[in-house]
């Protein structure tokens, strides 16, 4: 099978593929022609589409792990990249709207939410221990290392190593998070003080109120969620 499309068509087509206990039922080919592409960097695909279309009859598959969020009130559904909740949700859900692509979808998106969001207290739990509990822009779980068009959120993520990479954005403000955005497309943002970073198997979100939950950039529920790994549960050409 082949999907055609961006990150939110293949996350449809991953959805329609694996069953419920996480085993692929066959190969994954993906041709990317969407907005932010990143499957594109965390698959190691060429842009090129006549490469990209050798690559389908020439190329091997490969397992790779996918996450499965569990949404009380948006169900079950995996993913490939990476989820998120809070600011990014957000920003996720403007970014749908627009017409062009990668970092010129995501950046007016941002730029929109920047002054009109508002930190909430959430509370992380990695593996049945608590990370973080206080205000945060956003938590993002990642299965790849690239998300946003081109943002590489979790510069460690390895989408086969059976492991969530788990990054939390404390207590920025609006200013802190323009001034370090241009460091997440770099994957230095590690290095900010406010920046928690983490791995783990199952990952629980929750928040003082119910905020947006992305999923490879579609936003289809909210907190609170739970995460985990379904170790090798999908087969993709590469």
């Amino acid at each position: 099978m082949v999907a055609v499309g961006g990150d939110g068509t293949v996350n449809a087509v991953v959805n329609g593929l694996v069953d419920q206990t996480g085993s692929g039922l066959s190969s994954l080919g993906c041709l990317f022609t969407g907005r932010g592409c990143d499957g594109v960097r965390n698959f190691g695909l060429p842009r090129n589409f006549q490469e990209a279309c050798r690559r389908l009859v020439e190329g091997q598959d490969v397992t790779v792990d996918l996450g499965l969020v569990h949404s009380g009130r948006g169900g079950e559904r995996y993913f490939v990249g990476s989820a998120g909740a809070g600011f990014d949700a957000a920003v996720a859900q403007k970014a749908q709207v627009g017409k062009i692509g990668g970092i010129f979808s995501y950046l007016p998106a941002l730029a929109t939410t920047l002054f009109t969001y508002r930190n909430q207290r959430m509370t992380v739990e990695a593996d049945g221990k608590r990370l973080f509990d206080g205000p945060a822009a956003a938590v993002v779980v990642a299965n790849g290392p690239y998300y946003g068009g081109g943002m590489k959120i979790a510069p460690g993520a390895e989408l086969a190593d059976g492991w969530l990479d788990l990054i939390v954005l404390g207590d920025l403000g609006a200013l802190e998070i323009i001034w370090w955005t241009p460091s997440v497309y770099r994957g230095k943002h590690l290095a900010n003080p406010k920046v928690t970073a983490a791995r783990g198997r199952t990952v629980s979100i929750e928040a003082q109120t119910p905020l947006p939950v992305h999923v490879d950039g579609e936003v289809p529920g909210e907190t609170p969620v739970r995460i985990s790994v379904r170790p090798a549960a999908l087969r993709l050409r590469i």
